[in-house]
């Protein structure tokens, strides 16, 4: 889960001007992948629900309640369902906020696919806006980094819909 928020604080610095996104977002972002995968405690098959439920009902002194339910969504969107207005939480924020919530949720899910092996093979991440308009994400690191890269990019939908943007992600 480290793994995951170093990748994602990466992204985060590398896809700035893409998303646009506040230092603040980045603190949620990073407290949502260490908690991400705790609900794989209850059952693998829906952690990402659980990780949800685990993270709204636990306490977490140091986050408020918009804070808390900003960061369970994150966690519940890490993989599987786009995120939509009928699902409880996510529907009462308003639109800017379920748009902040999507640009985060779709950095985590890469980060969470470049390290898809659990092996932290991926250690740093060149990032550069190409001429044609596509982001280019070359990873850096030990071990088999073709399988990283295939796991980003299989997650990479999401940030690509909510930034308008295409991503290749690959071995540098």
């Amino acid at each position: 889960m480290e793994q995951v928020a170093f990748l994602s604080s990466l992204l985060f610095e590398g896809l700035q001007e893409a998303h646009g996104l506040s230092s603040y977002d980045e603190e949620l972002l990073l407290c949502a992948a260490l908690l991400h995968d705790i609900g794989i405690s209850v059952d693998y098959r829906k952690h990402h629900k659980h990780s949800r439920d685990l993270i709204l009902k636990g306490s977490l002194p140091a986050l408020t309640a918009s804070e808390k339910d900003r960061v369970a969504l994150l966690a519940r969107y890490h993989r599987k369902a786009q995120p939509k207005t009928k699902h409880k939480v996510f529907g009462n924020l308003s639109w800017e906020e379920q748009g902040r919530v999507k640009k985060m949720a779709g950095l985590l899910r890469v980060a969470d696919g470049l390290d898809r092996a659990h092996t932290s093979s991926v250690q740093h991440l060149d990032i550069q806006k190409e001429r044609d308009g596509f982001w280019r994400v070359r990873l850096q690191g030990s071990g088999d980094l073709a399988y990283a890269a295939w796991g980003g990019q299989r997650k990479a939908s999401l940030l690509e819909e909510t930034l308008d943007i295409a991503l290749k992600i690959q071995p540098f």
